[in-house]
């Protein structure tokens, strides 16, 4: 009896901790092109997508004309997240860069409404740049979000900022140096084109 009391102890307190600090997350993948999707207040839409960065492609909202601001019912919150793909494995216990994996992008109800949003496969960097492939899908959000989740912030690294070196700009900015990006097809090195773009 006294076991039983305790298993039953430990669960309930599994099941609370779980409730308190889990968060609430609707997943949307590849398969959901199309689809109308429900958010309460208290759900995080996470959008997986399939994306190589060694190409310089990246899924963007699509792009709003300025002239009819549209007003939606989800906004982003955080930063995306790249996730390589694991199956790939390693070389030399290192994540090769530029290998395939998931974009994870994060939304959260603004208000209550319906939003038709629009993913984009582009090179954010160019202004009229082609567009390889779209997502949308229809977000039906039921309010305001109320839920606990926060995004992980950012640490930027200090170790490297030093002061500038008299004659030395404070900023540079590569783009206007480089040739313009090419489809590198099968060839190994379109991340370094991808890298100097970004």
């Amino acid at each position: 009896m006294k076991n039983l009391l305790q298993l039953f102890m430990k669960a309930f307190a599994i099941l609370f901790t779980c409730s308190i600090y889990g968060q609430n997350f609707v997943d949307v993948t590849r398969s959901n092109d199309g689809q109308t999707v429900n958010l309460s207040s208290d759900q995080v839409l996470e959008v997986k997508l399939p994306r190589t960065p060694s190409n310089g492609y990246t899924w963007c909202e699509q792009k709003i004309n300025a002239d009819r601001p549209v007003k939606k019912s989800v906004s982003q919150i955080g930063d995306g997240v790249f996730v390589p793909d694991a199956s790939l494995g390693t070389t030399n216990g290192r994540v090769m860069p530029g290998r395939p994996g998931t974009q994870v992008i994060r939304y959260v109800g603004a208000s209550s409404g319906t939003t038709s949003l629009t993913l984009e496969l582009r090179r954010p960097w160019l202004k009229n740049g082609e567009v390889i492939d779209s997502y949308t899908i229809t977000v039906v959000s039921s309010g305001k979000y109320t839920g606990t989740y926060t995004p992980p912030v950012k640490k930027i690294p200090t170790d490297h900022l030093t002061s500038t070196p008299i004659g030395l700009p404070t900023s540079w900015d590569w783009r206007t140096q480089c040739t313009p990006i090419a489809n590198q097809m099968q060839c190994g090195d379109c991340w370094a084109f991808a890298s100097c773009g970004t």
